[in-house]
């Protein structure tokens, strides 16, 4: 017999559902030199995702860039960023793309 420790292990089994979402941008700060975004166009700008279903509904998922900080952009910008998403969201994928941010300034 194996002495294991701990001798028991607690497993919560989930359906799992695949749902598209929309990425949003997490913009901080604002746009110097009263500059105003004209647009914002995410690509990819909806991804494929695995969600767990609780109490047999579909929950909610928020997928978002990491932080864009507006504070050092004065001309229109193209950014790379990455995903933040929950931890039991999962990219359809094998693992989360990158996220083309073209940001519009208007002066």
């Amino acid at each position: 017999m194996l002495d294991v420790v701990p001798s028991s292990v607690e497993l919560t089994l989930a359906q799992i559902v695949e749902l598209e979402v929309t990425v949003k941008p997490q913009l901080v700060g604002k746009l110097p030199g009263g500059r105003k975004i004209q647009s914002i166009e995410l690509k990819p700008a909806k991804l494929k995702v695995f969600s767990p279903v609780t109490h047999g509904q579909t929950q909610s998922v928020n997928v978002m860039t990491t932080p864009i900080y507006l504070e050092s952009i004065y001309e229109d910008t193209k950014l790379y960023c990455k995903i933040i998403a929950p931890p039991s969201v999962h990219p359809s994928e094998k693992r989360w793309p990158d996220i083309e941010v073209l940001i519009t300034v208007k002066k």
